[in-house]
């Protein structure tokens, strides 16, 4: 079972497991009256715990687990309070195992709408020391490492 404190709902954007049973989600909840906020999460195998971690005004759309149990997401970033992206923020966020974020990378100003470059049908998967990452919509492939190179 899951779910965020507050929330009436909660979107699916994108899920992965790792090794040793977690399950990471990208998404958003949204309260009684509609209002939503982009999240990240992992859930611990057998209930042990989960970590939610609010991520606006970054929005992630899809979700791996690395093999050092590390979390990615592909995602697209809008200036606080307007629809415009913000183009120097990254494409791709790392968080540690505790929802801390460690690094944000490829700025957005290298796709001709990161909006769209993210909400296709593609695909982030874990690689040897990082992730992989191909978007269909830009044609675009990836491979990031784990220092962000």
């Amino acid at each position: 079972m899951f779910s965020v404190p507050g929330a009436n709902s909660i979107s699916v954007y994108s899920f992965s497991h790792g090794a040793d049973g977690t399950i990471a989600l990208a998404g958003a909840a949204f309260d009684a009256e509609g209002r939503g906020a982009p999240l990240v999460a992992w859930i611990k195998p057998f209930g042990q715990s989960s970590t939610v971690v609010r991520t606006d005004p970054y929005n992630p759309k899809k979700v791996t687990i690395a093999s050092d149990g590390t979390v990615w997401t592909v995602g697209s970033q809008e200036y606080p309070g307007k629809s415009q992206l913000d183009p120097n923020a990254g494409v791709f966020r790392h968080w540690d195992q505790s929802g801390k974020l460690i690094g944000s990378y490829v700025p957005q100003a290298i796709f001709a709408n990161a909006r769209q470059s993210v909400n296709t049908i593609d695909r982030l998967v874990p690689a040897k020391n990082g992730v992989a990452w191909f978007s269909a919509h830009s044609g675009q492939y990836f491979e990031i490492s784990s220092t962000g190179k």
